[in-house]
């Protein structure tokens, strides 16, 4: 009767040693070992196990697992656990059918250089492996990968070939404290909708980012503190962005065609927090009217020194579009222009009650935002299958010589 058994569960049990006998269990399909703390060796009688889709180990006195564990063709999912396992068996990538790959508390410093050879693995969760260095180059090639989750680990960046997981829906990298990089070819996840780093070390963001065309969700970024650029283009089934008030060193944002989510940003675009920016696109479908649609001629003030851009009297600055466009999808519809010298900026008091003539162009920026943001509530009340694809974009050009005394062009256009 026992030969016929499909599932031994022995969890939590006294057990100090498994039997060679259990390889004898030609129909098992579930070994369960978990928490039991006194076992101390896995026998190599459990390669034995043809049959076995399911195998979870965890203890804290076993030291390794078993060679033989890479005869077992049909395993689908492992789960491995255990302070004092340190790798995993080189026989590990005879898992030719699994699916899943679950590793907790355990001091492993790398996965083998081979993990890319399991091309049926979906799922990966290494949790609590304090020790794990890095990824190996050939997790590249995990191209049935739908789910990673990388928790307390030491790494301090993912490989290269990161970018080649084109079926990654959900990365986590969750108190990975020592990441401080995400790979340049982040941005070919085609198929990433969820992504959480909370409590890392990464400061600035990859400029394929805004290429995630299908991310939908976005961990806290209020971590990123250092973060000067964010591009988040067509980044269109995005529909937050928590903690983008917080990004005080932020410089450059760029957001055109992420009509789901702009609302959100919306709100953190403060008189404090745009005068920061040097660059800005932001979906909309209007431009403020105190701006000049029509070529601009630059004049100087005699009462203030030009010392950033040189711009000679009766120079003539003009919006032209480009073909093909800088951004693939974004198309220049309209543009305006307002010329900012310096001081014209400075004030940091409260505006609110003064005319808009009077207003710093923060100011002026920030009223607009929260007005627009008013307007297109209006539109979508109105009409729920109307979609915004129209860009703001805000250029600022801020002089380098000075810090000090400054100058700044802005440049609002429209764009579809």
């Amino acid at each position: 009767m026992i030969v016929s058994l499909k599932e031994l569960r022995l969890n939590h049990s006294a057990l100090e040693k498994l039997p060679d006998s259990v390889g004898s269990l030609e129909n098992l399909e579930r070994l369960s070992l978990i928490s039991c703390e006194s076992l101390t060796v896995i026998p190599d009688t459990v390669g034995n196990l043809k049959l076995l889709k399911e195998l979870l180990i965890k203890g804290s006195a076993i030291t390794e697992l078993p060679n033989s564990i890479g005869n077992l063709s049909y395993l689908k999912s492992l789960f491995v656990g255990g302070k004092n396992i340190s790798k995993l068996p080189d026989s590990f990538r005879g898992l030719s059918s699994a699916v899943k790959l679950d590793i907790a508390d355990t001091s492993i410093t790398r996965l083998p250089s081979y993990t890319g050879e399991l091309t049926l693995l979906e799922k990966i969760e290494i949790r609590n492996c304090i020790s794990l260095e890095y990824l190996p180059e050939s997790t590249g090639s995990l191209f049935a990968l739908t789910y990673m989750n990388i928790y307390n680990a030491g790494i301090t960046e993912l490989p290269d070939s990161f970018g080649m997981l084109e079926n990654l829906i959900t990365l986590r990298l969750n108190q990975c404290r020592k990441l401080h990089k995400l790979p340049s070819s982040m941005g070919n996840l085609k198929s990433l909708h969820h992504l959480y780093m909370k409590e890392t070390a990464v400061k600035e963001l990859p400029e394929s980012f805004g290429m995630l065309t299908s991310l939908q969700h976005l961990s806290d970024l209020s971590n990123l503190e250092g973060l000067r650029d964010l591009n988040l283009t067509n980044c269109v089934m995005l529909v937050d962005i928590p903690g983008l008030e917080y990004l005080k060193s932020l410089r450059t944002l760029y957001m055109s065609n992420c009509s789901k989510c702009a609302s959100a940003a919306k709100k953190s675009l403060s008189k404090v927090y745009l005068k920061n920016l040097k660059n800005l696109s932001m979906p909309g479908s209007i431009i403020p009217d105190w701006l000049s649609q029509d070529t601009v001629t630059f004049s100087s003030h005699k009462s203030l020194d030009i010392t950033g851009v040189i711009l000679m009297d009766g120079f003539k600055i003009k919006v032209t579009t480009r073909n093909p466009p800088y951004v693939k999808g974004v198309e220049l519809k309209k543009a305006g222009i307002f010329l900012v010298y310096e001081n014209d900026d400075d004030y940091d008091g409260n505006e609110e009650s003064l005319n808009e003539s009077q207003q710093t162009v923060s100011q002026r920026l920030a009223k607009f935002f929260s007005s627009l943001e008013e307007n297109e509530g209006v539109i979508r009340q109105n009409d729920s299958s109307h979609e915004i694809k129209e860009v703001l974009q805000v250029q600022i050009k801020e002089q380098k010589h000075q810090p000090s005394r400054w100058r700044r062009c802005h440049q609002i256009c429209r764009c579809i």
